[in-house]
């Protein structure tokens, strides 16, 4: 506890003597006093002295004994000595009633300077040093009282005693009775009071209650908020080198608050504190080193002096270093260490570390995969309001990844972190409105929310919107509009709107619309392994859309797209082997690639498929399985799977022969338009093959053959 001399000594002090002989003491007091020096001298009496003086000698001769203890207490620098000489003066001292010489010799005792730490005996000498008025026994008595240190707490009583010794002035007493009213302990809260306080003892310089008033003013507590007056204050206390006011000053530096923004100033002042051990300057110094500012960008220094910070346990800095090890800057990539520093931060309930730790159990970076866990610490996150973590936590239960599937929790998720304005959580439940999953299905609100990602620069968000807009969803259609939203979109590479954008060119009527440009942009979303675009570039190579037709091409997108998944480009890539164009012709290839499609639910690939079976090509001949394959077609609406169908009961293949049945079919097909089922039925009504002779009907049916086979042809 920092401490003045009542005697008010200067580090000026160069000399102080003590010669004691038979009869009492000589004092000499040297003082600086500029050019010359004032010479104070107290001489005892001498023999034959006058009674009167023996009479008030009791008072002075305390006085000489705490003062013989005062000179060895001191340095020839004016710094503490606390040395066995001076202890027993000043225990002379207090024995003979000395206020000051009781004080000290108290924290003697609560120091364990010289003799063991009592604080028993400490308390003892503030007592009766605090009970003759001395102000820095109060104030020393009030700060154990405070803290139950050797008494029981009570912060009534601390009060008592800083309000007598503030009254006499002492700093340390205003400062910590102003604390006492900042927090209400002991006293009713009252920010006005306290400030009063704090402004007494920081006129006398003290450092603390400067810093204490700065903060008053940084956050308008019993003041009205002025940044520039607090940064006046910090300064004052950081001058004296109080490493906190020395932080909050860098800190208003960085962020040019109440001070012009400088991030080298922030640098020195944070570099003050940090040089002292505090492990937020360390951490916020190292933040400068991290991102180059006011300082030479150095991901080693940063990762130094996150480390001094972290192995003081700042949460901060270790996640901070975490971060580092994550991402191999400053330190050698490292998921084992970066998981190990997030937990130490996560076990202190820093949330920015529970989320990135759960990133690390979702994708088992440094720790074994495990939802569940990642559930669990995006919950810790989350419950703090961490937007990111309930994003998070929101896809779990969408997914229904280590928790249960929830779309209605999901979507509650969701929505906290939409409502602080995370894109990727406005744009999830934005899909939720539009499917209807946990939600009302509302198209005008998932535009809403889509619109509020797509201002933030959401790439996903803005395609989204521009979708609602091409297809008129929830806003009024705008193709103008959705075009622009698209190109937004595009801008930032986003995939899918690359595709919009190149199908826009492909089939936009007049001069919008730009083959070339299509295939540009879909050669981008391709590269970037976009699915269908490498399905619709392959579509236009086969097709020679903006490009020379070239089927060898046009395989390899298709192939890519296959592999993907993509069950278009898995039909027409069995269409190539089947036909062998760009590809050796290969039927048991083109079998297992419409045989994957019809597993992803591609209609037209079923009656293909029905049609090899039928044939045995590529696969075994197998009427049953075609019969099946053609039905699932028909009962789709499918004129080719109809027609299919209707051939093997004609023929009684893989089924019972029934023509009644097959003529059904038939006309099934040819109502949609089948030039094949059309001239089956013009035969049938010719021949009288299932049906009777009707030769007008006949004519009409082969009328609509030939119409049907001159219009497909001309495509």
């Amino acid at each position: 506890m920092k401490r003045h001399s009542a005697f008010n000594l200067r580090p000026g002090l160069s000399e102080m003597l003590l010669r004691a002989f038979a009869g009492g003491l000589l004092i000499s007091v040297v003082l600086d006093a500029g050019p010359a020096a004032a010479v104070s001298r107290l001489e005892v009496p001498q023999p034959g002295a006058t009674e009167s003086w023996v009479s008030g000698s009791a008072e002075l001769m305390r006085t000489r004994l705490f003062l013989a203890g005062l000179a060895r207490e001191f340095k020839d620098d004016g710094s503490h000595r606390r040395n066995t000489e001076s202890y027993e003066f000043l225990k002379r001292g207090a024995d003979q009633e000395d206020a000051e010489a009781q004080y000290r010799l108290g924290r003697h005792y609560q120091y364990g300077w010289v003799v063991e730490e009592n604080l028993p005996a400490a308390i003892r000498y503030y007592r009766l040093s605090a009970a003759q008025g001395f102000a820095e026994a109060q104030s020393s008595l009030g700060y154990l009282y405070e803290h139950g240190r050797g008494v029981e707490q009570d912060y009534a009583e601390a009060a008592r005693l800083y309000r007598l010794a503030a009254d006499q002035g002492d700093y340390y007493g205003q400062s910590s009775l102003g604390y006492l009213y900042e927090i209400g302990e002991g006293v009713p809260q009252d920010y006005a009071q306290a400030v009063s306080l704090y402004r007494m003892a920081a006129s006398q310089g003290e450092a603390y209650a400067q810093n204490n008033l700065a903060l008053f003013y940084y956050y308008g507590k019993g003041v009205e908020k002025e940044h520039a007056e607090a940064a006046r204050f910090f300064k004052l206390a950081a001058d004296q080198g109080l490493a906190r006011a020395q932080v909050w000053l860098g800190f208003l530096h960085e962020y040019g608050r109440g001070v012009p923004q400088d991030y080298e100033e922030a640098a020195r002042l944070y570099r003050l504190a940090a040089d002292q051990n505090i492990d937020n300057a360390q951490s916020y110094l190292a933040d400068l080193y991290y991102y180059g500012r006011g300082v030479e960008q150095d991901y080693a220094e940063a990762a130094r002096l996150y480390r001094l910070a972290a192995d003081q346990g700042l949460a901060d800095a270790q996640d901070s270093l975490g971060y580092l090890y994550e991402y191999g800057e400053g330190v050698p990539q490292d998921y084992g260490e970066a998981a190990r520093m997030y937990r130490l931060a996560a076990d202190q309930g820093e949330a920015h570390a529970q989320f990135s730790l759960a990133d690390f159990y979702y994708d088992g970076n440094g720790v074994e995969q495990d939802f569940a866990e990642a559930a669990r610490l995006y919950r810790l996150a989350a419950d703090q309001e961490h937007a990111y973590a309930q994003y998070s936590l929101g896809y779990l239960y969408e997914y229904g990844e280590g928790v249960p599937q929830d779309y209605g929790e999901a979507a509650r998720m969701y929505r906290l972190a939409a409502d602080q304005g995370e894109a990727h959580a406005q744009s999830s439940l934005a899909d939720f409105y539009y499917d209807g999953n946990g939600v009302e299905q509302d198209f005008a609100e998932a535009a809403r929310l889509y619109r509020l990602a797509a201002d933030q620069g959401y790439a996903y968000a803005q395609y989204s919107l521009g979708y609602l807009y091409e297809y008129g969803e929830g806003v009024p259609q705008d193709y103008e509009e959705a075009v622009r939203l698209y190109k937004l979109a595009v801008e930032q590479g986003y995939a899918r709107a690359k595709v919009k954008l190149a199908r826009y060119y492909t089939f936009a009527k007049g001069a919008d619309r730009d083959r070339v440009e299509a295939l540009r942009l879909f050669h981008l979303a391709a590269d970037q392994g976009d699915a269908i675009a490498q399905y619709f570039l392959g579509r236009a190579y086969a097709k020679g859309r903006g490009t020379p037709r070239d089927y060898e091409v046009a395989a390899r997108w298709y192939g890519l797209a296959a592999g993907q998944g993509d069950r278009d480009a898995q039909y027409e890539l069995a269409i190539l082997y089947e036909d062998g164009h760009g590809v050796v012709r290969y039927p048991k290839e083109a079998a297992r690639y419409f045989r994957l499609a019809v597993d992803a639910g591609h209609l037209k690939a079923q009656w293909r498929l029905a049609k090899l079976y039928e044939q045995g090509t590529g696969v075994e001949q197998d009427f049953s399985e075609a019969l099946a394959l053609y039905r699932r077609a028909s009962e789709h609406g499918s004129a080719e799977g109809q027609y299919g169908l209707a051939s093997l009961y004609e023929r009684g293949l893989g089924v019972e022969a029934d023509l009644t049945e097959a003529m059904r079919l038939y006309r099934l097909s040819a109502d949609q338009g089948s030039a094949d089922a059309q001239a089956r039925l013009g035969r049938a009504y010719l021949t009288g093959y299932g049906v009777q002779v009707d030769l007008l009907m006949a004519q009409s049916w082969f009328m609509k053959a030939a119409i049907s086979y001159a219009q497909s042809h001309a495509h």
